[in-house]
């Protein structure tokens, strides 16, 4: 914990300030401490996750306008504080970011830079995600179908385990999914 403290850096974003581009160099991961943001990402990717199409679209980066290279953004989601973005441009290979993330109010966030979150899993996280990713990998393979290692990777780092005891009712049919369960 000492380590992380030493290392993370407070940031204040304005609303409609972009705080990570879709295909730049990821060198920091932010936590939302208080704010929202809206994560847009290109659209065939949200084409492929929500039903009934698309929620808006935004012309992306590389590229231009009417450039080649330039890609359909539009938004998967809105996030709230307590949230981490900019992890998965650590975790893949070619460290570039897969989604534009944009503050839609005043917004405040902790930062690390790559070199020091590296620092900090190597010091207490590194064991954990690793088991964690062999616990994913030991899953029935149609419940994590096509995720690369990158993707599987990330969602070891934010696995939660969370234990009940007696009658309660954790999933219920009709609600908004924002959950796995294992």
């Amino acid at each position: 914990r000492k380590a992380l403290a030493e290392r993370v850096l407070f940031q204040e974003a304005p609303p409609g300030r972009v705080i990570m581009d879709y295909g730049e160099t990821g060198d920091q991961v932010f936590l939302l401490y208080k704010g929202k943001v809206q994560i847009d990402v290109p659209s065939d990717r949200v084409r492929q996750r929500l039903v009934g199409g698309l929620r808006g679209a935004a012309t992306g980066r590389p590229g231009g306008a009417g450039k080649p290279g330039e890609v359909e953004l539009a938004t998967l989601k809105c996030v709230e504080a307590g949230k981490v973005v900019g992890d998965r441009a650590f975790l893949s290979s070619d460290n570039r970011r897969n989604a534009r993330v944009t503050t839609l109010e005043e917004t405040w966030l902790l930062s690390i830079t790559r070199e020091d979150y590296q620092y900090c899993l190597t010091c207490s996280g590194d064991n954990i995600v690793q088991d964690r990713m062999m616990f994913l990998s030991s899953l029935d393979r149609a419940s994590l179908a096509g995720i690369d290692q990158g993707d599987l990777q990330a969602l070891a780092t934010h696995l939660e385990e969370e234990s009940y005891i007696g009658e309660k009712v954790i999933l219920k049919q009709g609600d908004a999914v924002d959950k796995l369960v294992f």
